[in-house]
């Protein structure tokens, strides 16, 4: 990862070669419905089964057709708090638009496998994706078992009709390695509420579940250095723990994309600036990211004085001091 004094600054001189250079994923909600309401997600006491509201074709085509002339080869995630897959028409639709609009992009879904067939996976492949990161959940309410969740796994790759080798299979925690032509295709389940360590394996997601409740977190965060996370409506987070329709997290929007708006000057705004000054220290976090769990850049001596060097030079000045980059682990 890199940081320069650009993603300290609103709308830096050098804003479009920093977003090229630094983002690395951008995760896209391409519509809202999701057919589960499971207990680790706060879709459990959100509806997003009810209905669904689909992205604005202006608004998708607007966004890709701007990283496309970035020439940016970052990965695109089909993902957030739906499930992509459920209307294949659709998903398709957006998926081939994506390919054409930013060919360089590395397109990568999230599912949770339930509508993805054999003929379904064949034509995202030939689509362009070579990514899919599917999950595999045990029915809702019933305590986790591990021979359950284990059967399920490989009944859901036996019925796509293709092998697969364990990748990491340990209590709780079952992820396999689907080979399938040139594509990264993992079919993962797992027990989000095992613990580990000192804290279940859920994260809390801005504190909307009630778990690891007494975390205090100090590592620095980088989600907004790296990722741009839109909603199905265009509206912008923080990162992928937030989600606008809960209302202890509305005040955490950085804006809202109408089609035609620079994704870059979004990305660069004032209010982007703000989160990362605020996230890039070993202060203790605040808000929503109070008990964040999500891995940040780590703790050792060298990284301390990094983090220090940047906030005495970059950060708390009201100008930056030194305009060269600083590379983190």
């Amino acid at each position: 990862m890199i940081v320069t004094p650009g993603h300290f600054t609103a709308h830096p001189a050098d804003a479009a070669a920093l977003f090229k250079a630094t983002v690395t994923t951008i995760e896209i909600e391409i519509s809202s419905y999701c057919n589960r309401r499971c207990g680790f997600c706060p879709n459990s006491s959100i509806d997003r089964i009810s209905g669904q509201t689909l992205m604005d074709d202006a608004l998708f085509d607007s966004v890709l057709g701007q990283l496309g002339r970035l020439d940016w080869e970052g990965v695109l995630s089909f993902h957030r708090y739906n499930e992509p897959l459920s209307d294949r028409d659709y998903f398709m639709r957006r998926l081939h638009e994506a390919r054409r609009l930013a060919p360089s992009a590395h397109v990568r879904v999230f599912t949770n496998g339930d509508y993805l067939t054999r003929d379904y996976l064949d034509a995202i492949y030939e689509g362009g994706c070579r990514s899919i990161i599917s999950s595999v959940y045990l029915q809702e309410g019933k305590p986790y078992d591990d021979e359950a969740m284990e059967k399920a796994v490989v009944r859901r790759i036996a019925n796509l009709g293709l092998t697969f080798t364990w990748d990491a299979k340990a209590p709780g925690f079952h992820w396999a390695r689907v080979p399938y032509k040139d594509m990264e295709f993992i079919v993962r389940g797992q027990d989000y509420f095992r613990t580990v360590g000192e804290q279940q394996a859920l994260f809390n997601r801005g504190g909307i579940l009630p778990v690891n409740t007494t975390i205090r977190r100090t590592d620095p965060c980088t989600k907004p250095f790296v990722e741009m996370q839109i909603e199905v409506d265009g509206t912008l987070l923080p990162c992928c723990e937030f989600r606008s329709d809960h209302p202890d997290h509305q005040a955490y929007v950085l804006g809202r994309l109408q089609p035609g708006d620079d994704i870059v000057a979004a990305w660069t705004s004032a209010s982007y600036a703000k989160w990362r000054r605020d996230l890039f220290s070993f202060d203790a976090k605040t808000g929503a990211c109070a008990t964040c769990t999500l891995a940040g850049i780590g703790d050792t001596p060298e990284i301390r004085t990094l983090v220090a060097n940047v906030r005495q030079h970059w950060i708390e000045p009201s100008e930056p001091a030194v305009e060269h980059s600083a590379a983190c682990a």
